[in-house]
């Protein structure tokens, strides 16, 4: 998804992994073929897109399931302005980066990540956020956060403590609510401005 732009829409870019909530197939014979296991999806790249006005929605998510993650993904240079939600959110998404976005006047957190592992948020711009910056929760794992700006009404990087591995420096965040990193031995140096 590379090169688009969204105007006054409901949603934004959503990539979701299918997954089967029915559990064993109960349709009669000849209703179709069972769904299976979950699906996961492999090697998105959401690049160099406009996004302003996506409503209460994320303007930039990607959602795994149990068992179907969302894997390989490359969320960059996209510009995203005016959305109620978040401006992207990871769920259940592994070996992501999320890189040099500019994310502006957004409702909800700059960049939210729950679960998954293998992440890297760097270098993206963050301003006039009305929550985090950037918001880790929910037994997040081996995320890398450098370099990033930003600008928001509560803390500017806040991780939970069941969070683990948590790489960060050279963050920015003296016009936000400052830093929460409540999870347990991150590997820090004094390059994050607070």
């Amino acid at each position: 998804m590379q090169g688009n732009t969204f105007l006054d829409c409901a949603g934004g870019v959503s990539v979701v992994s299918a997954a089967d909530a029915e559990g064993p197939d109960a349709r009669p014979p000849g209703r179709g073929d069972s769904t299976g296991p979950p699906s996961s999806l492999s090697d998105v790249v959401v690049s160099g897109n406009v996004l302003t006005g996506t409503g209460g929605l994320p303007a930039i998510r990607c959602t795994g399931s149990p068992g179907a993650p969302v894997r390989r993904v490359t969320i960059t240079a996209n510009t995203v302005s005016g959305t109620r939600g978040s401006g992207i959110l990871l769920e259940s998404t592994e070996d992501a980066v999320v890189d040099a976005n500019v994310l502006s006047r957004v409702g909800g957190d700059g960049v939210h990540v729950r679960g998954g592992g293998g992440l890297r948020v760097s270098a993206n711009r963050i301003s006039g956020g009305a929550a985090y910056g950037i918001r880790v929760v929910a037994r997040t794992r081996g995320l890398a956060v450098t370099g990033n700006g930003v600008d928001s009404l509560d803390a500017g990087l806040s991780v939970t403590g069941s969070c683990q591995d948590l790489v960060r420096y050279g963050n920015d965040l003296r016009g936000s609510g400052g830093l929460d990193d409540a999870s347990p031995d991150p590997v820090t140096d004094p390059g994050d401005l607070v």
